[in-house]
């Protein structure tokens, strides 16, 4: 079991396991459908009016001194962060209780369209519960199209595929314009995901409109021949969140700190997948097996390994899925990056290494899929790029908010640099914390472009480097590290890239803060990133937040596909691949 984060930019933790509901994690809402359970000698109680405010006061301190794109934000949004931050502090001192201080909270985080932002507690008052009914859809085509259907409905009508109409008499979208404005990822067909969701969880802190009236739900639904049934059934309420949350750290160590690409993006899109590892692409269905002739996954072989000194007993740890099918006459590579998350960077690439080169000479074309990835650590997609590029490329930049976190970091990771008698990269991190520091005594918001690495170009790998055509494989839920590989794939003209426009989680994100009553931890964009340009001239649609990576061949998804198991978008990104492949020079003719 995990505690799942509510998606976006959400508040107190919902105990789930990814896959299903995990087994004690629920109890029943009362008789009267009221979830405010009452109160027990241990019970934790809402926090005062005067607490709240405190929270609100540190969380607006925060983003004044540390948030990267506010002032991107405002002119991209329309809004005045003073003013806003004034209307929503009346507000919050004016809510009874903590589910309309949460609420209040995430409306006003979601007014950034920022998906690196996030507000985790460990603990909720005893008043605060959510509800689930057992099944969840998505949006494909404008729809709510069920993707998980749990036990709790076995022996009823329902079926993977089918359309939600509405729930408890309430049409789709008009649930959604209802749920909006508490979440909101890099831009609204990401959020639409996210939205999807609270047709049938209701996280405490929504209001009290959409809020379930009884402990049954009513859900109206399209079957695939177009007839409509409805069916009844509980509205689950969560459980009290009495204990420290688990939780994944998308984290990587950078410049002696913690620099995190996603922490709270992962949980919409494992619960999307329907199980918890994600390590198999989503379109990885019977049909697709059967269609393509896939039997399972490749892994390098003991020769490979040794290749590139990697021990068989640490690749054992690694599970990338990577198979090989015909398309169109020709054999195809597919091979799945499901995050930028790895506590082994170096074993990593050796492996992604062994397993590229030994399969290279019995290939024609690469599928890349970092399709519902994430994100990671910064400079494990850089040599995940490095291994794709076979000449020098433009690397990533970032804007850093002109702080003093920034510049301490930049300073003292110079100093480590010195100790180990790298003069010359500290002499340009030294430079950087300069840069840094010169943006923030003038009170600019941002500094120049920066580099993590301390080149603002970037090397093809020493040991290997990928020689064929590829694809590269996005959608709407590739997000921050997801983000940035298309973004220097595009740039540098690399490869054709399939699907939809990325997130747009365009930044390193950190923890910034620890609230002092409610006891959350609030993570904020530190910085906004783009790719190296050597003309020295960014504009605002060059950096990737809320812009993401436009594919160079659009696909959206269809019903029709996502019934017949996703066939159809393989065949299409497939097809792609194949076309990447050079057309053979024509014969030479040797007649006089």
């Amino acid at each position: 079991m995990k505690y799942l984060r509510s998606p976006g930019v959400s508040g107190l933790l919902v105990c789930t396991s990814l896959g299903l509901f995990a087994t004690g994690c629920t109890q029943p809402v009362s008789e009267t459908g009221d979830e405010n359970v009452g109160s027990t000698a241990e019970a934790i109680r809402d926090m005062t009016s005067a607490e709240a405010v405190a929270d609100f006061d540190q969380i607006v301190t925060s983003f004044r001194g540390l948030y990267g794109p506010l002032k991107f934000k405002e002119g991209r949004f329309g809004f005045n962060f003073e003013s806003m931050a004034k209307d929503y502090r009346k507000k919050v001192a004016a809510a009874t209780n903590d589910a309309e201080r949460i609420g209040l909270y995430n409306k006003f985080l979601a007014e950034f369209h920022d998906a690196h932002i996030s507000l985790q507690t460990s603990l909720a008052s005893d008043s605060s519960h959510g509800v689930y009914a057992p099944l969840f859809a998505m949006p494909i085509e404008g729809k709510a199209i069920v993707y998980a259907v749990y036990p709790q409905l076995a022996g009823t009508r329902v079926q993977r595929g089918d359309e939600i109409l509405s729930v408890d008499g309430k049409r789709v979208d008009a649930i959604l314009q209802a749920v909006k404005p508490y979440s909101a990822l890099g831009n609204d067909v990401a959020s639409r995901h996210v939205w999807m969701q609270y047709l049938t969880y209701r996280p405490y802190f929504l209001p009290k409109a959409i809020r379930p009236a009884s402990k049954t739900a009513h859900i109206e639904l399209r079957d695939a021949t177009g007839a409509t049934y409805a069916i009844d059934t509980a509205w689950n309420s969560t459980d009290r969140v009495r204990n420290r949350s688990v939780t994944s750290s998308h984290t990587a160590t950078q410049m002696g700190k913690e620099v995190a690409f996603s922490e709270s993006v992962a949980d919409i899109i494992h619960a999307e997948l329907g199980n918890e590892g994600a390590n198999d692409p989503f379109f990885l269905t019977a049909q697709v097996k059967q269609a393509f002739g896939i039997t399972g996954s490749l892994r390098p072989s003991a020769a490979s390994l040794a290749k590139f000194s990697l021990d068989p007993a640490v690749a054992a740890g690694f599970t990338f899925f990577a198979t090989t099918y015909v398309a169109e006459g020709k054999r195809v590579l597919l091979l799945r990056i499901p995050s930028y998350e790895t506590t082994d960077e170096v074993s990593a690439i050796k492996y992604l290494s062994a397993l590229l080169d030994e399969y290279q000479p019995q290939v024609d074309t690469l599928v890349l899929d970092e399709t519902h990835n994430p994100g990671g650590s910064v400079s494990y997609v850089g040599s995940i790029f490095n291994l794709l590029i076979s000449s020098t490329k433009n690397g990533w930049v970032q804007r850093m908010h002109a702080d003093r976190q920034w510049l301490g970091t930049y300073l003292d990771y110079a100093d480590l640099l010195r100790q180990v008698g790298q003069t010359d990269l500290a002499n340009t991190f030294e430079g950087w914390g300069n840069a840094i520091d010169t943006a923030y005594s003038a009170r600019k918001p941002l500094s120049p472009v920066m580099n993590f690495t301390g080149t603002y170009t970037t090397e093809p790998d020493a040991s290997f480097h990928w020689a064929k055509p590829f694809v590269l494989l996005d959608d709407e839920l590739s997000a921050s590290g997801a983000d940035a590989l298309p973004m220097l794939i595009k740039a540098n003209h690399v490869a054709p890239i399939f699907g939809q426009n990325t997130m747009g989680a365009g930044g390193t994100v950190e923890p910034v803060a620890t609230l002092a009553n409610s006891g959350g931890s609030l993570s904020l964009t530190r910085g906004m990133f783009t790719t190296y340009r050597a003309d020295g001239k960014y504009g605002d649609a060059d950096f990737v937040e809320n812009t993401g990576v436009t594919p160079d061949v659009r696909y959206s998804h269809t019903v029709s596909d996502f019934r017949a198991g996703y066939v159809g978008y393989v065949a299409a990104f497939s097809h792609e691949a194949v076309k990447a492949i050079p057309a053979a020079p024509a014969p030479v003719s040797t007649n006089p």
